[in-house]
């Protein structure tokens, strides 16, 4: 977007270093192709003018070790508001890369909400967790009174509280299929049991498996989101949700374009186009 924990950087500091340049050698690579290039791949040029918006950025947890980014952006066409959140857990970059491309977007009608780097301190370091801190995924609602990783999860879901989003997107990383060995994610829209809203979520992933023909492990849909994840706290603030799992044995632009294809899929399913 993955149930995983990155080696000690204490003990194993060369395997921690390869991964980081192996991360940023890939990251590299995706800009020197061109974010316009990975988006004409999924979404048509638009001559006409572009809509106004309003832009704006607000820190979370602003001068803090774990402040991070929330970008705020307000079509003057009011509509549905929707939040796209990345780097929950920071050794998963396709997540952080499609927020960031994301964040960049205009929209007709409605408000987007992106939070590229959730977990910026374990995006730094591209690990699963903060140094010293919990899962994040697992620390929702939080508290404001905890340890860093509740205080940060209750900082987002008061994202949630004060914008009340009609959609709640999280997007992760696997390391296998899900087809391959059951529970290990990668390739999956996970919603939450008590969804009313899977026929959104199936076109949803309809969209993303057409993204380039037949694919031998095509996304497929997992029901119940894990017990203090961020789709769990939107659903328990009456939001609907879901979260993208890519697999990391897929080429990381392409694991980005399927997030971006999910999300833009979305919007286009509650009437929002993007240009």
């Amino acid at each position: 977007m993955l149930r995983k924990t990155m080696l000690s950087i204490i003990i194993y500091p060369a395997v921690i270093a390869l991964f980081i340049f192996h991360f940023m050698s890939e990251s590299e690579s995706l800009a020197r192709q061109g974010e316009a290039k990975v988006l004409s791949e999924i979404f048509p040029k638009v001559e006409e003018s572009l809509p106004e918006v309003n832009r704006t950025e607000r820190q979370i947890l602003g001068g803090t070790p774990d402040q991070t980014t929330l970008y705020i952006i307000e079509s003057l066409q009011e509509g549905p508001v929707v939040l796209v959140i990345g780097g929950i857990h920071g050794n998963e970059p396709a997540g952080v890369l499609a927020a960031e491309s994301i964040s960049t977007w205009v929209i007709d009608q409605g408000t987007l909400l992106v939070i590229p780097r959730a977990n910026a301190r374990a995006v730094s370091t591209v690990t699963r967790c903060a140094l010293g801190g919990g899962d994040l995924n697992r620390s929702f609602p939080g508290t404001p009174r905890g340890s860093s990783c509740q205080k940060l999860a209750r900082a987002i879901y008061s994202v949630m509280e004060e914008f009340r989003p009609q959609w709640v997107i999280d997007l992760h990383e696997a390391q296998e299929y899900e087809q391959v060995i059951t529970g290990a994610l990668g390739q999956t829209i996970i919603y939450p049991r008590n969804s009313n809203t899977l026929d959104i979520i199936s076109r949803v992933l309809e969209y993303v498996n057409n993204m380039d023909g037949p694919s031998k492990y095509p996304f497929t849909l997992r029901r119940g989101a894990v017990p203090g994840g961020t789709i769990c706290a939107a659903l328990s603030l009456g939001l609907d949700g879901f979260l993208v799992e890519t697999c990391r044995k897929e080429p990381l632009d392409t694991r980005v374009n399927q997030h971006l294809r999910a999300v833009n899929s979305l919007l286009q399913l509650i009437d929002i186009t993007i240009y």
